[in-house]
């Protein structure tokens, strides 16, 4: 099976407390229509990952796996399915990766989330469903792993610093920025689909 990555920017937080650091946001808004994704969109269905969340996920810096950054197994990273969009906390590490996704998200120079999953159930519309295109609805997925990425294709993911003030406000800019669209996206070996604010 091969893995699959999207990227969203609904809203990344930046918090600190007792010294420790942490960043969080949407992985995943859903029912927000992709980026042309070369020649389809898509859209992820409301709980995609309810099902799918049974493996040890981790968090990376672009997809990097020599840039871990945080792990459910460890507790340094939570993962949350709602009914709106897959959110995440990461406590992030006293390492250089950690300390630079820490400061680019303060700056707002990092603000965005993507995931890399495997498609469990999917389904296609016909050509001209949207702007003359295929339409690939996810129905489940299984959550392989959440990056934070600096270039986005999927609206509504995002990432920031954490405080209180902040996870309020990125509850309430996730329902204005559904309609929004994120950068291009790039293919790889696994297809790679960001979201940006």
């Amino acid at each position: 099976m091969d893995t699959e990555t999207r990227t969203t920017t609904a809203g990344i937080e930046c918090r600190s407390s007792q010294g420790r650091r942490s960043i969080g946001g949407v992985a995943m808004p859903y029912g927000s229509v992709s980026e042309n994704l070369g020649g389809f969109f898509e859209v992820f269905n409301a709980s995609a990952f309810k099902n799918g969340l049974d493996r040890d996920v981790c968090s990376l810096f672009n997809h990097d796996a020599s840039k871990l950054l945080g792990r459910q197994s460890s507790g340094t990273m939570t993962v949350e399915d709602t009914p709106t969009s897959l959110n995440f906390s990461i406590s992030l590490p006293d390492t250089q990766t950690g300390w630079e996704c820490w400061e680019l998200a303060k700056r707002g120079d990092l603000k965005s989330a993507s995931v890399g999953f495997y498609s469990r159930a999917d389904d296609w519309k016909e050509q001209g469903s949207h702007e003359g295109l295929p339409l690939r609805m996810i129905m489940e997925a299984e959550l392989i792993e959440i990056s934070l990425v600096a270039m986005p294709a999927y609206p509504g993911a995002t990432v920031a610093p954490q405080t209180l003030r902040s996870l309020r406000a990125l509850s309430n800019s996730l329902t204005h920025n559904l309609g929004t669209f994120g950068a291009a996206a790039r293919r790889r070996r696994m297809r790679m689909i960001e979201v940006g604010a």
